[in-house]
């Protein structure tokens, strides 16, 4: 576990990070990297901090929604 971001793999924040942004989020503008999860809303991808904190906004608006480990 990273003694910065407290996760294991880092967070895509974390100066300990070593991925490449595959994507970005559309909400916070996050990278999101190979091996996350990226939620995919309306063809947008969106970080799980996100999906967390806004979840029945985004359940509001979009009833189709696919999780999916990105790939490079």
């Amino acid at each position: 576990m990273c003694e910065i971001c407290n996760k294991t793999p880092c967070d895509t924040r974390c100066p300990n990070a070593i991925n490449e942004p595959v994507c970005y989020c559309a909400e916070c503008g996050a990278e999101l990297c190979a091996g996350e999860n990226a939620y995919i809303l309306d063809g947008e991808a969106y970080c799980e901090d996100c999906i967390n904190s806004n979840a029945i906004s985004y359940l509001e608006f979009f009833a189709d929604m696919e999780v999916k480990e990105l790939e490079k």
